[in-house]
């Protein structure tokens, strides 16, 4: 049976593959583990958080698919649209802030060093 010069048969297999593939994601949604995702990122996450953060990451995940299924067959990788090339200019010594004046705007100094919070366990 034809329809618009695509086969009846082929239009089911094509129906039969996205059904598989969204059932492939459906698969993958339930795999999120969202509190090992929010313990590497470092968050606490209220329930509603959690739920709000699978459906976006199951939406990450779906596009994701739809992006690995399109053909690229013969198409050329691209890093970049359009051609890079360095924009040189010479070095020149500009006059930046003083290092008094900065140390006496940081919010804790130790030793003529800003201190910061840790950031690493």
């Amino acid at each position: 049976m034809e329809r618009d010069g695509e086969t009846f048969a082929e239009d089911r297999a094509e129906r039969a593959a996205y059904a598989t593939d969204r059932a492939e994601a459906e698969r993958k949604t339930r795999d999120i583990d969202v509190d090992h995702v929010a313990n590497l990122s470092k968050l606490r996450l209220t329930p509603r958080e959690k739920e709000e953060m699978k459906r976006e990451l199951s939406a990450i995940i779906a596009f994701a698919d739809e992006l690995s299924a399109i053909d690229t067959e013969g198409v050329e990788p691209t890093a970049h649209v359009l051609p890079l090339q360095n924009v040189w200019r010479e070095d020149e010594v500009r006059p930046g802030i003083e290092r008094e004046t900065l140390l006496e705007n940081a919010p804790a100094v130790r030793d003529g060093c800003i201190l910061v919070p840790k950031v690493m366990e």
